[in-house]
């Protein structure tokens, strides 16, 4: 009787042993699940943070393109005061005078561009800032070094529809290039501007019939500020009108465009010249 009371006590202490294994590989497996969706959680907000950080990626490189169209019309509304004041400036300030010239003209662009508003989405901001554009909260910093210009304080945000959020800050650099002619070290004066009596980047013509003489080189670019294409050199750069008789005298008949002569018109070269072009059209009366 005593051997049987044993056997049932060890039964017992087996049932309870197997219990409590029982619970312990439960907590285990529930620990497991709980690490395994918490990493699985963390991996997913890890990639919508890192779409959402190659998103403002996107919207700060669209952003510099941006400022580089400004820079572009800083250049030319630059270069065409330059010109102007060409002839009463002195050899040594002249790459003095176009870099205060390109500076003064782009933070003019800056200051009418970057408006204190929310963009609504990074779209608006891909060309050519519009009436919506990036919040500014620091007016840009404009830091000269030489013909290097900075622009400091440059902060884009971005939230996406989940509510993850990318911030970054980066200063934005332009190279300044000075436009300076080939100097002359015994005179002292530059060379190559001097020698075209009509420069223009956008296109030379006479509006009106006229009869007379030209002396001196010519140079019509074409420049079409409108153009939608890549290449903007879409205008004809040298026109002459109908009924016009012209007389030439130039050593460089140059453009970067075409050259045309209206029906009736007549232009008579009288040196020998270096012409140079895309193309050349003639209209038939």
């Amino acid at each position: 009787m005593k051997s049987q009371k044993d056997n049932k006590d060890n039964r017992g202490s087996t049932l309870l042993l197997v219990i409590v294994c029982m619970l312990f590989v439960g907590i285990i497996a529930s620990l497991i699940l709980v690490y395994t969706s918490h990493n699985l959680k963390m991996m997913k907000e890890a990639a919508m943070a890192s779409g959402n950080f190659y998103t403002a990626e996107n919207v700060v490189d669209e952003f510099k393109t941006g400022l580089e169209e400004l820079g572009d019309q800083a250049v030319r509304t630059a270069y065409t005061k330059w010109l102007q004041q060409y002839t009463t400036t002195t050899a040594d300030q002249q790459e003095r005078l176009f870099k205060d010239l390109f500076v003064s003209e782009l933070e003019t662009l800056l200051n009418n561009q970057f408006l204190p508003k929310l963009a609504a989405d990074p779209s608006q901001l891909l060309y050519k800032f519009g009436a919506t554009n990036v919040t500014r909260l620091a007016t840009p910093t404009v830091v000269q070094n030489g013909f290097t210009l900075t622009l400091k304080n440059i902060s884009i945000a971005y939230t996406d529809a989940e509510g993850m959020s990318s911030k970054i800050s980066t200063d934005l650099v332009f190279d300044v290039k000075y436009p300076g002619f080939r100097s002359n070290t015994v005179k002292g004066m530059n060379l190559e501007a001097p020698e075209y009596i009509i420069l223009a980047d956008e296109q030379i013509t006479n509006d009106v019939t006229i009869n007379g003489t030209i002396k001196g080189n010519l140079y019509g670019g074409g420049y079409n500020p409108t153009a939608t294409t890549a290449d903007k050199y879409t205008e004809t750069g040298i026109r002459f009108n109908s009924n016009s008789s012209l007389q030439v005298y130039a050593d460089k008949i140059m453009t970067r465009s075409t050259i045309e002569l209206a029906d009736r018109s007549s232009v008579e070269v009288r040196s020998t010249s270096r012409v140079s072009t895309v193309n050349m059209t003639i209209q038939e009366p």
